[in-house]
Parts: C-alpha cells; sequence; structure tokens
C-alpha cells in the first residue's frame, strides 16, 4: 500500500530524511513564532479559539473560530462577548459568554458577570465559588470570527486517534512533498559546483596565458637590450672609422700641401734658370757684332 512512499523514503537516504526532518522543524517553529508573535499584538494569551458549544447560538455555532483582542487598560462594557478561563479548572477549557453586568471591585479592578445568549442562567455556576468573575481572567473580547472552519479542531479533540492520523499524514506528505525541493537542491548545489570548477580552470588558463606573455615580453626586453648594444657598438665602430678617416684627410692634406709648395718653389727656380740661360745667350751675340 505504501509501497512507494516508502521507496521514495529509501531513495532520499539518511542525509536526505534528515534534511527533510528539519524542514519539517523549521515549518513548526515558524508556525510557533507565528503564534506568539500574534499573541504579542493582541495581547491575549489565546488570539485565536474554537466555539465547542452551543450556548452562544444564534450569535455562534459550533465550530466557529473567533478571533480576540485583549486591550491593556481598557475596560470591558456591557454586551461585549469575552473568553475566559474558570479558575481551578483543570482543562482550562475557555468559555464564550457575554457580558451582561460590570461593576468594581473596593479594589479598584474590574468585576464582571456573564452569561450565554443559548443559556436560561447566568454563569455563577460556573464560577466555583465567587459570584462575579474578575476582568484579569478574560482572555480576550471578540473581535470576528470563521464559520464552521473550528470542527476539525473538535473533530481532533473528540477523536485523538484521528488527531495522530492527521499530523502523521501531514507530515509524511511534507516529507515526500520536499524530495522534489531537494532534489532541485542537489542539483544546483552540483550545478555551482560544476561553475566554480569552469571558473577555477579559467583563471588557471589565465595565469598560464599571462606568465606565457610575461615570458614574452621578457624574451623581447631582452632582444631589445641586445640590439640596442649592438647599435652603441656599430656607432662606436662608426665613431672610431669617422675619427681615423678624418685623421687620414688631414694627413693627407698636408702631405699635398708640401707637393705643392714644392712644386711651385721648383717651377720658379727652373723659371728663374731658363731665364738666367737665355739672358746669357743673348749678351753674347751682341758683343760678337762689335
Amino acid at each position: 500500500m505504501f509501497g512507494e512512499e516508502i521507496a521514495r523514503i529509501r531513495k532520499l537516504g539518511v542525509h536526505g530524511v534528515l534534511f527533510q526532518l528539519l524542514n519539517l522543524l523549521n515549518v513548526v517553529a515558524s508556525g510557533l513564532m507565528m503564534w506568539k508573535a500574534l499573541c504579542l499584538v493582541t495581547n491575549s494569551e489565546s488570539p485565536i479559539v474554537v466555539v465547542l458549544s452551543g450556548s452562544m447560538e444564534p450569535a455562534f455555532y459550533r465550530g466557529d473560530i473567533l478571533f480576540l483582542t485583549n486591550p491593556a487598560n481598557t475596560p470591558f462594557d456591557i454586551g461585549d462577548i469575552t473568553v475566559y478561563k474558570v479558575p481551578g479548572d483543570p482543562n482550562g477549557t475557555p468559555i464564550v459568554h457575554r457580558v451582561i453586568e460590570s461593576h468594581l471591585s473596593p479594589n479598584g479592578s474590574q468585576m464582571l458577570l456573564t452569561k450565554g445568549d443559548n443559556n436560561g442562567a447566568d454563569d455563577v455556576a460556573l464560577y466555583r465559588g465567587p459570584e462575579w468573575l474578575d476582568a484579569d481572567l478574560v482572555v480576550g473580547k471578540v473581535q470576528g470570527f470563521l464559520p464552521y472552519v473550528g470542527y476539525v479542531t473538535i473533530a481532533m479533540n473528540d477523536f485523538p486517534q484521528l488527531k495522530v492520523a492527521l499530523l502523521g499524514g501531514v507530515a509524511i506528505f511534507l516529507l515526500l512533498n520536499k524530495d522534489h525541493s531537494y532534489t532541485t537542491d542537489q542539483t544546483l548545489e552540483q550545478q555551482n559546483e560544476e561553475e566554480l570548477s569552469s571558473l577555477h580552470n579559467k583563471i588557471k588558463n589565465l595565469r598560464s596565458v599571462t606568465i606565457d606573455i610575461l615570458d614574452d615580453s621578457g624574451r623581447q626586453n631582452n632582444q631589445l637590450d641586445q640590439t640596442n648594444s649592438t647599435f652603441s657598438q656599430f656607432a662606436n665602430s662608426l665613431l672610431s672609422t669617422s675619427r681615423h678617416h678624418g685623421r687620414s684627410i688631414a694627413s693627407n692634406s698636408t702631405l699635398r700641401q708640401y707637393r705643392t709648395i714644392a712644386w711651385i718653389v721648383g717651377a720658379v727656380v727652373a723659371l728663374w734658370l731658363l731665364f738666367k740661360l737665355w739672358h746669357v745667350g743673348g749678351g753674347g751675340a751682341q758683343a760678337g757684332e762689335y
């Protein structure tokens, strides 16, 4: 009958079952927190109660849910429908009845007399001795209601086995219904791990590329340094060659000057000798005619 459900629970495994139990406890804790918050807002220990009898018909019927508030330092008026607990009642069953009389006691506290709309007598017999109800025993004043919604609570109170079965069914439903959520969480977690692993690999590849770029830059810098050194050596060689050539040109220019001077001197001497020879030859001819 429950073979499929048992198989699904086995499929979850120990960690999955514990995870679902934590989710169930989280739901229960959230409900308790909401209930306590509602108690603080309404200033009532029981802000929601269920009508268990027909003593307030036709105003309220059995199974109606009532919503209560209990404002601090606010007296109750005649005609208000209140919910109170009788002192000494071992079950602490709340009673929903209307205020029909009210007065102040010698110590200044408000005293009430209540009665069910469908009852023939007041509630003095329910007070277990006192003839008046102290207002401090009132849980709250009715502010609204939902008809017949509380029959589920009445059924669980009348049949405790139904309460156990219902709560167990809800727990199993939540446990099995969270299977998809748990699987989805596992899938998302696996996807996140895969994305992180992919990102890690990309970072490693980027780091390798960056290191290669740095190595290439270092090699290029070394080549530039070597080229710069080569050009420096070449420039020094050119400078040395230029200086040597300059010195050579300077030496050749001096030699040419000496040669030119020598040619000029030689030419002058030759002309002078020719002049002398010509002059001497001419003088002899004239003397011979005499």
